[in-house]
């Protein structure tokens, strides 16, 4: 927005900007229900929602990017 004087541009920016934002609350609500329906890991999305300052997308990263999260002692899991 700061890059233009021109106001029809000003307004694209706009548009896409919420567009953008509408497709970024779809993806997260879409996130959240996979992680709630996801049975097969129940039990450690639910200690890794008692952690302060996670949120939806950090536990599903976790889940998807580390499968072993609960299997390996704490020096196995900070080596991956």
């Amino acid at each position: 927005m700061q890059q233009t004087t021109d106001v029809e541009m000003q307004k694209l920016i706009r548009q896409s900007l919420k567009n953008l934002q509408k497709q970024l609350k779809t993806v997260d609500q879409r996130i959240a229900q996979a992680v709630a329906c996801d049975t097969a890991n129940a039990r450690r999305i639910e200690i890794l929602d008692s952690i302060k300052g996670l949120g939806t997308v950090t536990i599903s990263t976790c889940i998807a990017e580390l499968p072993e999260l609960g299997s390996l002692n704490r020096r196995q899991i900070s080596n991956l």
